[in-house]
């Protein structure tokens, strides 16, 4: 994507997003950023103070008119974003004048960055990481709170030391296996074989850790998918519509009302959830709605976790079975709503209501089913009281892993996880070799390959292809 030949260029580009605006940031880095600017305005000192903002008034040197009053910030060489002379341009927002500033800028021999291009330099000098540059992205493109914070974790490189970590641990480990090589012929051991297999099998454990991290990582970026599902006229839809504050789904006292999947997203303590309205689960002739249930099996699919809903007052034995038999496997969270109707709940506890609806009706699977459902998980609710919404939400809240985010590293991005998975396996294999006594090349091998993609994580081996990818997703001015 980058010309090595290009890289000596002094580049500059609008940073902050186009359009109307308070303010506008241009940037320029690159050797002789200053001389660029300086011939722009005549009060800018020829030898400025790093980190200090100069005011002044931009001028066009070719007949003196003013542009705009600007403030002009130094970064020395070694102390900016980009590890260059940098230069950053705050002007007044608009597309007119911003564009004017960097025409000016353009003329003293800067040439207009690539998109990227600020973050590959401060990569290539040696500023950040490859992650942390992965990271800048997730912190621009995040839209929750959740992932803003685990990307500024991941720029300030709390994924980078987890990595260096497992990285100086398996060099430990590489280097006692290729000294035992060494000396095999004079019979001495440098290393306890027991010792290098600690070793690889706590790198294992941290890097593994780091691999079912990414589950988390994708709920909080992504967003929890939670599918309601049941029988019809149980109160889905009105469930969707208190769950998500307004009337989102149509609600009757017809069933079948619902006839495709509704979705809706919110966010629940900075975590993103969508909601799925499904059709009611049961035998129809109505082709629409035989075509919606379709779409309810392949919501449960798609789904990470589901509500089964229960008609408290009047449970459908038969069709309840049929939905909750689709349950089977998921994560699963139990609602026996319309609670609000005293003489349906009677003092009932959750569990209890769990015997009292379904009895005898039950086949030995969904019995299991049932008795393995802890009883934080079953919950008493009313769409019409408020019952039970908040004990629901922060059940989703607790399924969404979000409080792992405020602990250990979390992986948030799909490259990140094919090479960990990659660096697992080949940890695991080097662990059998290991217990199975096996020739020490045969394990420095599979040590090899978990460090060569323990090093492509950090960038410090690639090729165009994963910097094309990595850069080519940022916009211009960054």
């Amino acid at each position: 994507m980058f010309n090595v030949d290009r890289d000596a260029d002094t580049v500059c580009a609008l940073s902050t997003a186009p359009g109307i605006g308070g303010i506008a940031v241009l940037r320029v880095s690159g050797a002789g950023a200053w001389d660029m600017v300086r011939p722009l305005a005549s009060s800018l000192p020829s030898l400025p103070e790093s980190h200090r903002a100069y005011y002044c008034v931009i001028r066009d040197p070719e007949n003196n008119e003013p542009i705009d009053e600007v403030l002009v910030t130094y970064f020395e060489k070694g102390r900016s974003f980009t590890g260059e002379q940098t230069v950053e341009v705050s002007c007044h927002g608009g597309q007119q004048v911003s564009q004017d500033v960097l025409t000016l800028i353009q003329r003293q021999g800067a040439r207009l960055a690539d998109r990227g291009e600020f973050t590959y330099r401060a990569f290539m000098n040696g500023r950040i990481d490859l992650m942390q540059a992965e990271a800048v992205l997730s912190l621009i493109e995040s839209q929750n709170p959740k992932v803003a914070r685990l990307s500024l974790r991941q720029l300030q490189g709390d994924l980078s030391r987890s990595i260096e970590e497992v990285i100086e641990s398996l060099t430990w480990v590489m280097a006692h296996l290729e000294a035992n090589i060494d000396f095999a012929s004079e019979d001495i051991e440098v290393a306890d074989v027991s010792a290098l297999l600690s070793g690889v099998c706590q790198s294992q454990l941290k890097v593994s850790a780091l691999v079912e991290s990414y589950r988390a990582g994708q709920i909080v970026r992504d967003g929890l998918v939670v599918a309601l599902v049941g029988p019809p006229n149980v109160g889905k839809s009105s469930l969707l519509n208190t769950l998500v504050g307004y009337e989102r789904a149509i609600v009757t006292h017809l069933p079948g009302t619902t006839r495709d999947t509704v979705s809706e997203r919110v966010s629940i303590e900075g975590v993103p959830i969508q909601f799925v309205d499904t059709a009611g689960l049961r035998e129809t002739e109505d082709l629409v709605e035989k075509i919606g249930i379709e779409k309810t099996r392949q919501a449960v699919v798609d789904s990470d976790v589901l509500l089964a809903v229960v008609d408290l007052s009047e449970p459908n034995i038969v069709e309840l079975l049929g939905a909750l038999e689709l349950a089977i496997g998921k994560e699963v969270g139990l609602i026996f709503n319309k609670s609000d109707l005293r003489s349906a709940k009677g003092g009932l506890t959750a569990k209890a209501a769990v015997d009292k609806v379904f009895g005898k009706e039950m086949n030995s699977a969904l019995k299991a089913w049932l008795d393995e459902i802890p009883e934080d998980r079953i919950f008493l609710a009313s769409a019409k009281s408020g019952e039970g919404i908040n004990e629901i939400k922060q059940f989703l809240h607790g399924m969404s892993h979000a409080e792992q985010s405020d602990g250990s590293a979390i992986v948030l991005q799909a490259r990140h996880q094919e090479q960990l998975v990659i660096v697992n396996q080949a940890l695991e294999r080097a662990i059998d070799l290991l217990e199975k006594n096996a020739s020490p090349e045969f394990v420095l091998e599979e040590l090899m390959l978990a460090l060569r993609s323990l090093n492509e994580l950090l960038g410090r081996r690639f090729d165009d292809e994963v910097m094309d990818r990595v850069f080519n997703e940022f916009c211009l001015g960054k």
